[in-house]
């Protein structure tokens, strides 16, 4: 029979990798948080407000959105992409995304909620 280290029997499902309560995790989230605001660049996030009820069904876009005038300043890494640019039968498009990379406790602590994503 397996123990934990307590003597209680052990049981399948309670083995707990990470606990973001210990000091030591901390730390390393704080380094990580440091090394993307060093290495990486300010990127400045603005809020959206969007009234639901008005949203277009064709189009799937908001007419009525509100932006606040007040951004704020996150940091993040990223790998620029070339510009790709091509024409289809709808115009120039482009197929490419970006992927920024933040810490995560950094952005909680900045905006108190997690960002919306623009589009979906």
């Amino acid at each position: 029979m397996l123990r934990n280290p307590d003597g209680t029997p052990y049981e399948l499902g309670n083995l707990k990798l990470y606990d973001p309560n210990k000091p030591d995790y901390a730390l390393m989230d704080q380094w990580d948080a440091e090394i993307i605001e060093r290495s990486g660049s300010p990127i400045m996030y603005y809020e959206v407000f969007i009234n639901v009820s008005s949203i277009d069904p064709l189009y799937r876009e908001a007419r009525d959105k509100l932006f606040s005038p007040n951004p704020v300043k996150l940091f993040a890494t990223y790998e620029p992409i070339g510009s790709q640019f091509y024409q289809d039968e709808f115009g120039i498009g482009s197929p490419d995304d970006i992927v920024f990379t933040c810490n995560k406790c950094a952005v909680l602590e900045a905006l108190g909620h997690f960002p919306k994503p623009c589009c979906g």
